[in-house]
């Protein structure tokens, strides 16, 4: 079995000895080569010439915006992957403003661009075999998102949820054709701008897509409730960890907030001191507490991990986060159809459940894969934010 995973923004396949090989995306490539060319072309209106100091009252870097974005490298980063039809997957990636899907097969190593374009941001897929439709969970200018379903020549045809809700995460039943699971979220809008105000707790929900019946499998005011996926057995895994709630729904929270102040101060002053002692002394100033093994830099700023902001530069100082990327809350829950809960790990940032029932996690650090019972370290590498295993 391969476990594919999403690392710092790239796409890797572990095989069952834990080898681990990239995947490199034709389309990557030759945005990137167009960036540099585009660049090379213009690079005369940036460069700096011997006499821009010298009777220039405008010089001409300035004149056509040196410094600016198109100087820099073009951004891009695998998003989700996704199991596909025979050995086949699916993915997201976004380049610069875009965002596209592709259907790769690794055999071949071909990459089929199924659409691409701008303004469009992914909160997760799945392939559904009984209509060979993917499900893509895309958000909106507005704050929500829904799911719509994209064809196998990528034409898409139209959204199959919708209201004032982020839908993400979605898979498709072991055992139902035209059944998806997914997790959403209730977004709350003020009463006279309508701007979003608060994200309600993710709650479980169950859609037949033939039928249009929506129902809902899992809530709790206090618990968000991720990424659901069914084994053949009729078992219902999903993410579970605490909701947090926004500032305005916690009455002590300007109180807390003076509090902490202080020591929010001292952090950071103990932050850019470790930073500086890290880039001059080769060495941090706290050598113990947390993952350090993992090669972190100073500044790594921010992650989004299910609709949450995870500040990774805080990580490596966390003991609450066990080694890995979240704090233990964010558990790997199984549901029996009796509906009998048990958590099978702790740390988890993201989860698949094999064609053959066979169960892969990963805590930010490491990919792990259940077996007779027992985790086994599958592969290791830095930020896994997206598994799949295939």
């Amino acid at each position: 079995m391969q476990t594919w995973f999403v690392a710092e923004g790239q796409l890797q396949c572990a095989d069952a000895r834990g080898d681990c090989q990239p995947v490199v995306s034709p389309f990557i490539q030759e945005a990137v080569q167009r960036s540099e060319r585009g660049k090379q072309v213009d690079g005369w209106k940036t460069a700096q010439s011997p006499d821009d100091d010298r009777g220039r009252m405008v010089p001409r870097a300035t004149l056509w915006g040196a410094g600016r974005s198109g100087g820099s490298t073009l951004q891009h980063r695998f998003r989700y992957v996704a199991r596909g039809e025979g050995d086949s997957l699916f993915y997201v990636i976004s380049v610069g403003a875009g965002t596209g899907l592709f259907r790769y097969y690794p055999k071949e190593r071909r990459e089929v661009r199924l659409f691409h374009g701008a303004a469009m941001h992914c909160l997760g897929i799945a392939h559904d075999p009984s209509s060979n439709h993917v499900v893509l969970a895309a958000g909106a200018a507005d704050g929500t998102a829904s799911l719509e379903l994209v064809d196998s020549e990528g034409r898409r045809r139209g959204q199959v949820t919708g209201g004032d809700a982020i839908d993400a995460a979605p898979s498709v039943s072991a055992r139902e054709p035209g059944v998806v699971y997914y997790q959403s979220s209730g977004v709350a809008r003020h009463a006279q701008t309508g701007q979003a105000a608060a994200i309600g707790p993710a709650a479980l929900l169950r859609l037949d897509t033939r039928t249009a019946k929506l129902d809902t499998v899992q809530e709790h005011r206090d618990f968000d409730y991720l990424a659901p996926r069914e084994d053949r057995s009729g078992n219902l895994w999903f993410i579970r960890r605490p909701y947090e709630r926004t500032a305005g729904e916690v009455a002590v929270s300007a109180g807390k907030d003076a509090l902490m102040f202080p020591w929010r101060v001292a952090k950071g002053v103990f932050g850019f001191l470790d930073a500086f002692s890290k880039i001059y002394g080769r060495e941090p100033m706290k050598p113990s507490g947390g993952p350090q093994n993992h090669n972190l830099t100073p500044d790594l700023g921010s992650l989004w991990l299910h609709g949450r902001l995870v500040a990774i530069s805080e990580v490596q100082y966390d003991t609450g986060r066990g080694g890995g990327l979240v704090p233990g809350s964010w558990e790997l829950v199984c549901r029996n159809r009796k509906g009998q809960d048990y958590v099978a790990a702790r740390h988890v940032v993201s989860f698949d459940v094999a064609a053959d029932d066979t169960v892969v996690y990963s805590n930010g650090f490491a990919v792990f894969r259940l077996v007779d019972g027992d985790w086994q370290e599958v592969a290791r590498a830095n930020l896994v934010e997206n598994v799949c295993a295939a």
